[in-house]
């Protein structure tokens, strides 16, 4: 896709894939059934997947029932990944999230994806949903362990070149607003994904229901009076 510049040129938007941009919540709480129900423990509801989900993964599985004592985190991990990684073209991208990406290219921000996920599999999920092409960089995990991502948001950041007070990260949980805070830069968060609202508002950072309205916050920031 032709980078067409605009106001928000020398800006850059860090996007959190799952959650954010891929509608996946279904499929997580799905996936984590799944495994409850092999060794039965206690399913999660969509209420108590929202109030429970969180970084480092390991803790989260810890706290809906997963015992380590009995079994690896790591073994638990991969038969996480490969119900989730089956499963995944079920998913659809998250509404609007299409013309949200355009419309900030429109404005000349450079956009990016920082992902928990492992790299090999974010950038083939990216191109299986046909947005690959918005972005100038990708940034994710080489496991599959979902231990947060700092580090590779910082390296990320260093490859755009964009000052961090000229970054807006966009995810979906209280990680997201953590890796904003250590990369310096600004970060909306998006109810829609694996943290629910009550969660999230309050925490210093606007909160979204709606994708299109990141570019309304990103045209704000845009305006003379907010620099």
């Amino acid at each position: 896709m032709e980078r067409t510049g605009g106001e928000g040129r020398g800006w850059a938007v860090l996007w959190d894939w799952n959650g954010a941009l891929l509608d996946d919540l279904w499929l997580a709480v799905r996936s984590a059934n799944v495994l409850l129900a092999r060794r039965g423990l206690p399913l999660l509801t969509h209420a108590s997947y929202l109030a429970s989900f969180g970084f480092p993964v390991k803790d989260y599985y810890a706290t809906i029932g997963f015992d380590f004592d009995r079994e690896p985190f790591d073994a638990l991990s991969d038969e996480y990944v490969r119900e989730y990684e089956g499963a995944i073209g079920e998913c659809s991208l998250t509404p609007d999230a299409v013309e949200t990406l355009d419309r900030l290219d429109a404005l000349g921000c450079r956009q990016a994806v920082l992902s928990a996920s492992h790299l090999g599999f974010l950038d083939e999920a990216l191109r299986r949903f046909g947005v690959r092409d918005r972005f100038v960089d990708l940034a994710g995990l080489d496991d599959k362990n979902a231990h947060g991502k700092t580090e590779v948001g910082i390296a990320l950041v260093a490859r755009l070149g964009a000052p961090p007070d000229r970054t807006v990260l966009v995810g979906d949980t209280l990680h997201d607003l953590e890796v904003a805070q250590a990369l310096g830069c600004r970060c909306v968060l998006f109810a829609g994904g694996h943290q629910g609202r009550e969660r999230l508002d309050g925490r210093g950072a606007p909160v979204v229901v709606r994708l299109p309205d990141v570019v309304r916050i990103v045209e704000d920031l845009l305006a003379p009076q907010a620099f």
